[in-house]
């Protein structure tokens, strides 16, 4: 995306792959194209057609949080916790995947699709529901077990495997673990989500982003150009 002007700003343009940067054109890097797409979203109207693009993340942050809960309340039952360290053990599985799934999917696909590299409908929809389904499935399972293992070996409310081989660890697991169905239920959830609002993205992206703005605000742009 450049910016052509003699005296000052007049448009911009996007150039496709492989096109030559028009003479005196300034040449916008993807820091000063997100702040642009970014400002052209918060100035939208209505605001209801950009809900995606602002809520998005709140909408996977908030399928995370409920998986994790969901995933960390049944090890810490099967593993008969009760009220023990409740905060250490929720807040690694519940919360701090919120910060993962957020920031993978606003730097890695949101922005992409921002800059216009991602225009792939399935693509996009893939990525991001496998994103979203590994950190809302895998991560807090993962994260339940390094968590609630070692509490209930430290209070003793749980018998554990007396020899050191895997064994008997794997059988341990297998009791504590979520029922299969309720795996497949997390899992399959968190794909949807993830790619339901990646490919929403995308569109509100097409229909109204994918094209430079006719009248860009000046005054951003020279604010650029003279960092």
């Amino acid at each position: 995306m450049t910016d052509q002007s003699e005296s000052r700003f007049q448009r911009i343009v996007a150039l496709k792959k492989g096109e030559p940067v028009p003479k005196n054109a300034y040449q916008l890097t993807d820091k000063e194209i997100l702040e642009i797409q970014h400002k052209r979203i918060e100035n939208f109207q209505p605001q209801s057609e950009m809900r995606m693009l602002n809520y998005g993340n709140h909408v996977l942050g908030a399928a995370v949080t409920v998986s994790g809960l969901i995933i960390n309340s049944i090890f810490r039952k099967n593993f008969r916790l009760g009220g023990l360290k409740v905060f250490g053990t929720y807040l690694p599985s519940s919360i701090l995947p919120v910060l993962l799934s957020v920031g993978v999917h606003e730097f890695g696909i949101k922005n992409k699709i921002l800059l216009g590299r991602e225009m792939c409908s399935t693509c996009v929809s893939v990525k991001g529901g496998l994103c979203q389904a590994f950190i809302g499935l895998c991560y807090p399972y993962i994260v339940s077990i390094l968590t609630c293992l070692p509490t209930a070996r430290e209070y003793f409310t749980l018998p554990m495997p007396s020899t050191p081989k895997g064994v008997g660890y794997v059988r341990l697991l297998r009791h504590v673990s979520p029922t299969s169905n309720v795996i497949l239920a997390i899992g399959l959830t968190n794909l949807m989500i993830g790619m339901a609002v990646s490919k929403m993205e995308l569109q509100t992206f097409v229909k109204h982003l994918s094209k430079p703005p006719t009248s860009p605000d000046p005054s951003l742009l020279e604010d650029m150009v003279n960092e």
